[in-house]
Formats: C-alpha cells, structure tokens, sequence
C-alpha cells in the first residue's frame, strides 16, 4: 500500500481483470505519489498523471517484482493505463508464451556494422520523446545524437556488453540496449546541448552509484534502451 497518494477509480474494470488492475493502479500511485495530476484510472495516460522516462522503467520493475510482464516499449507506448492493463501479463502467461516470443527475435552482440540501426533508433525516441530533450527544444537537434554515438561507440562495442534485437521476420532492428559498467562509465565530451541532459542525470544517479550500489566493476551496469517492438 502507498501513503498520500492520487485518488484510484476502478470504474470499467472488468471482473476478470480486477486483481491486475489493482496492482498496476496501485503500484502507479506510489511511484507517482502525491504529485499526480489526476486520479489513477483506465483512461489515464502515465505522463499526462505525471510519469517521466526514468519512473516508467521503475513502474514496470515493481510490476514484475509483483508477478506482471510488460516490456518499456509496451508501457511507454500505451496510449492509456487500459492498454498497459490489456498488455500486461502475469509471469505464469509470460512463462507459457515464452518460447514464441524466443523465437520471434534475435539477440546480436553489438557491432560496428549496427551502429546506423542503433543510431537512428536512440535519435527518434529520445529526440522525440524523453523529457528534457523536449524541454530543450529547439536547442536539441539529430546530429546531437550522431555525435554521442560515435563517441560511445568504440568502446560499447569493445566493453561487449550491448546488443541490438531484430524480428527474425523480417530481420528488422526493433531495440537496442548499449550497457555499461556503472563504475566504467565511458568518459564523453560533447559540445550539444545534450551535456546538460548528462550533467541533470549525473545528479540524479551519482550519488546511488556512489552510495548504494555495490563497489567494483562487475557489480552493476546501467543501460539507455530504445526499441520499438510491441
């Protein structure tokens, strides 16, 4: 249970679906707590109540760590809380689907010959729709984010902790995630505007790196994912 936070109307919930609906309203509320905009319920949108990128991936982890699946893409992409609730699925579900889904796509260790499929995969999703980038505007442009990757790149592809995953289909790229030790963070120099992005993240995460997560490398990772698979 959560303390002081939006008020939760189950009005529409169908019966069959009223214990998930309860731990995703719930689990909505206190990640957003009292700073909601409105009150939880189906025809709520997360980042019209008050979500951000960053507390949505902390929303889909508490979910599962409550027996519930649903990838980011998912979740950021519903148009409504009654679309994550029609997505989301219990981990039994996942469990039974879960060699469909294995074999609908494919995990490859990232390469050099990736890195204009991850490239315009990181550029449209956060050009378009992470928080402060949009606060930024215009003073963000594309070529911000060509400079990033290719100074990422070298040592992503040399740490080989990053991957891109197509669709075995069409052997199209639909994600990507670029992984790092979170004590062997790659030191860039950027001259865009996106350094004040890196500087507002670094207050944010420096201090639970430094203080809460383990010590060494080899403990921890930190990870910018994109992908656009439903």
């Amino acid at each position: 249970m959560y303390e002081k936070g939006p008020e939760i109307d189950y009005t529409g919930v169908a019966e069959n679906k009223m214990e998930a609906a309860q731990v995703l309203f719930q689990t909505v509320g206190e990640v957003l707590g009292a700073g909601a905009r409105c009150k939880v319920c189906l025809d709520a949108n997360f980042y019209e109540l008050g979500g951000n990128s960053l507390n949505s991936v902390y929303t889909v982890t508490k979910l599962r760590k409550q027996g519930y699946v649903i990838s980011v893409a998912q979740f950021v992409s519903a148009k409504d809380l009654k679309q994550v609730l029609e997505r989301m699925r219990s981990q039994d579900e996942d469990s039974q689907d879960g060699g469909q889904e294995n074999e609908r796509y494919s995990a490859h260790m990232l390469t050099k010959e990736h890195k204009d499929d991850a490239h315009h995969m990181i550029t449209e999703s956060f050009y378009e729709k992470a928080d402060l980038e949009q606060w930024l505007k215009p003073n963000i442009h594309r070529e911000d984010y060509k400079e990033l990757t290719d100074k990422l790149w070298a040592p992503l592809v040399e740490k080989n902790l990053s991957f891109l995953v197509k669709d075995k289909t069409t052997n199209a790229p639909v994600g990507v995630a670029l992984n790092f030790d979170a004590h062997d963070e790659p030191e860039v120099n950027i001259a865009s505007k996106l350094e004040i992005v890196f500087e507002f993240l670094e207050h944010l995460e420096g201090p639970i790196r430094d203080n809460k997560l383990p010590l060494g490398k080899g403990e921890c990772s930190a990870q910018l994912y994109d992908g656009n698979a439903s």
